[in-house]
C-alpha cells in the first residue's frame, strides 16, 4: 500500500526541509564540503550558477510534457527585447534541441508516457531522515527514472578518485540512484530498479539510458550509510564543518592573514 509523502511541490525546496531532511543533493554537497554544504542549508550562500539548475527543469517539463506551465513560473528565460523579444533565450536553445533529440526515441517516450510524474519520497537512512522526488516513477513494475540533460557523455578527470570516471560517477548519479531505490522502498514496499534516460547539449544532441545493477547499488548505499551519520552530526552543529578550500565558496570566503612560506631543501644547480 502507497505511503503519502511527507512533503508537497510548494515546502520541498523550504530551508525548513532543508534542515528537517537530508537529499541526495545535500549528501553531494557534503561530500565535496562539508563548510559550503552548511552554508547553502542555513541560506548563507547560494550557488552562482542557477542557470544550470534551471535548464535541467527547462528539460524536466520539455520532456514531461508540461513546458506552458514552466515557461510562466520562469518568465525569465524568455527574451523580452530586440530581434529575439518573446522567443527562448539563446543560452537555452541547446535545451529544446536537447529535449527533441530525447523525444525522439520510442523507448523514452514509452517510459515517460506510463509513468507517474514528480513523486515524492522519503524514508530512513543509518538513522538519518531522507527525502527524494523523482522524475518518472512506474508503479506497477518499480522502475524509477532520471531524466538528465547534461553537457555531453565524455569522462571526467575526479580529483577525489583521482582518475578519468564516466559521467555519471563524476555527477554523483550511482548515489542518487541507491538513495532513491531505498526510499522507494520504504515508501512503496516494492524492490525498485533505477534508471538515467538523458540527452546531451552538444551541437547534434546525443542520447543515454543506463540501468544500475542492484547489487551495485549495495555496495554504493555502503558508502552512504558510513558517511552520512557524520554528515547529520554536522547540520545538527555537533561537529564543525571542515572548508575544502577549493570550491567557489571557499574561495568567496577565503581570509589569508599570513603568508605561505615556501622552503627549499636542496638547491640544485643547473649543469
Amino acid at each position: 500500500m502507497r505511503r503519502e509523502a511527507v512533503m508537497n511541490q510548494n515546502d520541498y525546496f523550504s530551508q525548513k526541509m532543508q534542515r528537517e531532511y537530508m537529499s541526495t543533493s545535500q549528501f553531494k554537497a557534503f561530500m565535496n564540503c562539508s563548510a559550503k554544504a552548511m552554508a547553502e542549508i542555513c541560506g548563507a550562500y547560494e550557488q552562482p550558477n542557477k542557470e544550470v539548475f534551471l535548464a535541467g527543469h527547462m528539460f524536466e517539463a520539455l520532456v514531461s510534457g508540461n513546458p506552458d506551465i514552466f515557461y510562466e513560473m520562469h518568465p525569465e528565460i524568455i527574451s523580452s527585447q530586440g530581434k529575439t523579444k518573446g522567443n527562448v533565450k539563446s543560452n537555452f536553445i541547446k535545451v529544446i534541441d536537447a529535449a527533441e533529440a530525447f523525444n525522439k526515441q520510442k523507448v523514452f517516450r514509452k517510459i515517460v508516457d506510463r509513468c507517474e510524474k514528480q513523486v515524492f519520497v522519503s524514508g530512513t537512512i543509518a538513522g538519518v531522515k531522507f527525502k527524494g522526488i523523482l522524475d518518472l516513477y512506474d508503479p506497477k513494475t518499480g522502475e524509477i527514472y532520471d531524466t538528465k540533460c547534461m553537457k555531453d557523455f565524455s569522462d571526467t578527470y575526479s580529483e577525489s578518485e583521482g582518475r578519468r570516471v564516466a559521467w555519471w560517477q563524476n555527477f554523483g548519479y550511482h548515489y542518487q540512484a541507491a538513495i532513491y531505490c531505498e526510499l522507494v522502498r520504504q515508501t512503496f514496499k516494492n524492490d525498485p530498479t533505477f534508471s538515467l534516460i538523458a540527452a546531451s547539449k552538444e551541437t547534434v544532441p546525443d542520447v543515454a539510458y543506463i540501468k544500475f545493477n542492484n547489487e551495485y547499488l549495495r555496495n554504493v548505499m555502503d558508502i552512504i550509510e558510513e558517511n552520512v551519520p557524520l554528515y547529520q552530526a554536522i547540520k545538527e552543529g555537533m561537529i564543525e564543518p571542515e572548508r575544502c578550500e577549493k570550491c567557489d565558496y571557499c574561495r568567496k570566503t577565503k581570509i589569508i592573514n599570513l603568508p605561505e612560506l615556501i622552503e627549499c631543501a636542496e638547491v640544485y644547480e643547473n649543469d
